[in-house]
């Protein structure tokens, strides 16, 4: 992912006075952001986007960004209402994550669903009376809408797949998603009368659909190992990249400003491509958000990363006894790492990481996570012979490993 820009300006006598001084204050210009989520205005005059898990407005053309929500609401992935009046956003603000809603300006903030449930991903229904999400509340995650006025909740999906992301055709009230169900991941659209099906089906993870103006097309983000990349298909037929190869796509919402032009976000950025006539380049929308606080003096710790000094590794993490009692096996510096007594043996040496080891309970093979396939994968080590394969190919990847009881076998 792409580091912030920042424009730091130390207030006060310079760089020793604030040095000497009780407190600094921290003056910075942020034009560039991790993970940015960012939605056009119906009328597309403003773009509202997120970003130090706050949300921003600024003019469609780029430029000075105004914040709207607090600095530790972690508000994010807003969209405007089809008047343009208010704008959705999901918050984790009391701990859990939530569909809330506010005046374009900021004001008038509102909470739109309650509970113990994770809700998240919000978007309005074309006559702006009640929000479509995706929730955990019926124990995975499916399509939700709210309404409005009563707060009346509707499970709109119940497939026991994982649904999520959708994006309302607000012409047709036609839904799509992205979804694990069976034939395939993919996009699927639930339309007006309850019937869902799939829209297309993706080689990789599929991310946060959106409508053309026509509702004949659908934009999505497709994670490919190694490579995120803005997508468009039509129903039934083949997808087709339209981002430029190479570009960190971010995993959210884009906005067709035309029916040739897409908004969407990558590298850091806000972005304009031309998806359909004469080609253009991608044009990026600048924006300068500005913000302060007040930082406490401390104590500044020289560090020389450059060093090639042995020095001792501090940072051990997830060590594992082996079934017999006689080795250790622990994660450190990316790779992993034996120890049985004082020797010790460096399984893996590699530019990947390696993390999260287990043995198997007669001791002759270790689990461990690892990206050397460019996902989060399970992967196994025999002890014996030190050969090493994949167990697992999921496409989005694994993330832990729960360790097998005795009574289990490899």
């Amino acid at each position: 992912m792409r580091s912030l820009s920042l424009i730091v300006a130390l207030a006060a006598c310079g760089l020793a006075g604030a040095a000497r001084a009780q407190h600094t204050v921290v003056d910075l210009h942020l034009h560039e952001g991790t993970n940015i989520a960012a939605a056009v205005s119906p009328d597309g005059k403003m773009i509202a986007f997120d970003l130090l898990g706050r949300i921003w407005v600024m003019p469609r053309e780029g430029g000075a960004a105004t914040v709207l929500t607090g600095a530790l609401e972690e508000s994010r992935q807003p969209s405007w209402s089809p008047d343009g009046s208010r704008i959705a956003f999901q918050s984790f603000r009391d701990g859990t994550w939530h569909i809330w809603s506010m005046a374009r300006d900021g004001s008038d903030v509102r909470q739109v669903t309650f509970g113990s449930y994770d809700d998240r991903e919000p978007d309005y229904m074309g006559d702006g009376k009640s929000i479509v999400y995706s929730s955990d509340r019926s124990g995975n995650y499916d399509i939700w809408r709210v309404d409005l006025a009563t707060g009346m909740l509707e499970q709109l999906t119940t497939d026991s797949a994982e649904d999520a992301m959708p994006a309302v055709n607000r012409s047709t009230g036609a839904i799509a998603f992205t979804s694990t169900r069976a034939p395939g991941r993919g996009i699927w659209v639930r339309e007006p009368d309850g019937s869902v099906g799939i829209w297309v089906a993706t080689a990789g993870t599929p991310f946060a659909p959106s409508w053309s103006p026509d509702g004949r097309q659908l934009a999505y983000m497709e994670l490919t190992p190694g490579a995120t990349q803005l997508m468009l298909a039509e129903r039934g037929g083949g997808p087709s990249a339209v981002s430029p190869s190479g570009s960190d796509v971010f995993p959210f919402r884009s906005s067709w400003l035309t029916p040739n032009d897409i908004l969407f976000t990558a590298d850091g950025a806000i972005r304009v491509i031309r998806v359909s006539g004469e080609a253009g380049p991608v044009v990026p929308v600048a924006f300068d958000a500005h913000i302060t606080f007040t930082r406490s003096a401390y104590q500044k710790h020289a560090r020389d990363f450059r060093s090639t000094t042995t020095r001792k590794a501090y940072g051990i993490i997830n060590p594992a006894l082996s079934p017999d009692g006689s080795t250790v096996v622990f994660g450190a510096l990316g790779d992993l790492w034996v120890m049985k007594g004082s020797a010790l043996k460096r399984l893996t040496h590699d530019v990947y990481v390696q993390f999260d080891p287990a043995w198997s309970p007669d001791g002759r093979t270790i689990a461990y996570v690892s990206d050397k396939s460019g996902t989060m994968e399970l992967w196994l080590w025999d002890v014996a012979s030190g050969a090493t394969r994949a167990l697992t190919t999921s496409e989005g990847g694994a993330a832990r490993i729960s360790v097998p009881s005795p009574r289990c076998t490899w």
